[in-house]
């Protein structure tokens, strides 16, 4: 019998998903919404696109039939995110998260995705927007005072290609060997900014 204290949840298996390209990734970090997430650009990704709906449609119907609601109404939040660039592009992205704390036997106790390197150790370094990467996530449902919700939670990533923090790749990939010239000190850079996120036009929820 479901506990009747607890918002109604279904959760799908954890799925993997191919290689994709990290965008406005916060994984050591919180982002300034709170909790940890990594989008993905679903206009470059039709496949993961159309997968992530047949997957999300699955928990949806299984949901209706288990606490009794109308399958063929929509969620009350927007399972991908649609806006517009600073530069007037459209885009359409998933986003994986994973909140910053989880309650268990009443406390709430802090938790981080699991990030690893391409071998599966585990990988410290920062994650900039356009490494590639692979992201363990699963569906859920929750419904909260009466509204159905659906969303992407993220559980893991394997960092595939580190890119810097201008989202470049290695400068042995961009330039190849090494030349005679000028040799960095080695003196540690100044920071570089976060970059900022989009306009976000799509309403959203993190149930």
């Amino acid at each position: 019998m479901a506990n009747p204290k607890r918002f109604p949840i279904v959760k799908s298996k954890t799925f993997v998903t191919d290689v994709v390209t990290a965008v406005f990734p916060y994984l050591h970090e919180e982002s300034k919404f709170g909790g940890y997430e990594v989008n993905a650009d679903m206009l470059a990704e039709p496949e993961l696109h159309a997968r992530l709906g047949e997957q999300a449609r699955v928990v949806w119907n299984q949901a209706a039939e288990e606490f009794g609601f109308d399958a063929s109404q929509s969620p009350a939040n927007a399972l991908f995110r649609e806006g517009e660039t600073k530069d007037g592009e459209t885009f359409t992205r998933a986003r994986f998260k994973m909140k910053s704390t989880r309650k268990v036997k009443g406390n709430e106790v802090p938790v981080s995705p699991t990030i690893v390197d391409a071998q599966n150790n585990p990988c410290t370094e920062a994650i900039y927007g356009g490494s590639k990467v692979q992201i363990a996530y699963f569906v859920q449902y929750a419904q909260v005072n009466g509204n159905h919700y659906l969303s992407l939670k993220l559980t893991a990533v394997r960092v595939i290609e580190l890119c810097s923090a201008s989202g470049e790749r290695s400068a042995g990939d961009i330039f190849g060997a090494g030349v005679d010239g000028f040799q960095s000190s080695g003196a540690a850079p100044v920071p570089a900014a976060p970059a900022a996120e989009e306009a976000d036009t799509s309403v959203g929820y993190d149930w």
